[in-house]
């Protein structure tokens, strides 16, 4: 699977937070499949309540998991992740008007 994959990944794996997850995850090295897996719940705005949505949460569980593992320091990690995860916010809500799912 490639860079141009996300609908045959999603066919797969089934969730769209597992899915970002996995697809981020890939760019940075190693697969996390329990990790990924493990992000399932996430999806439909966290157990189907509408809430954030999923692809936000795997994506921002794969930055989390790349700064934990790139940075030495954990406060740095922290802070890379959190600032990383705004960015993502932002770009999301810039596109879709909303981080809610189904909204």
């Amino acid at each position: 699977m490639g860079p141009k994959d996300a609908r045959k990944v999603f066919r797969k794996l089934g969730t769209c937070s597992r899915t970002f997850f996995h697809i981020v995850n890939r760019e940075f090295g190693p697969p996390k499949e329990l990790e990924e897996r493990a992000a399932d719940a996430l999806a439909g705005g966290i157990l189907q309540e509408g809430h954030q949505c999923g692809m936000l949460w795997g994506a921002s569980l794969a930055v989390g998991a790349e700064a934990y593992r790139t940075c030495n320091d954990q406060n740095e990690a922290i802070t890379v992740a959190i600032i990383a995860t705004q960015s993502l916010m932002n770009s999301f809500t810039k596109n879709e008007h909303t981080i809610n799912c189904r909204d």
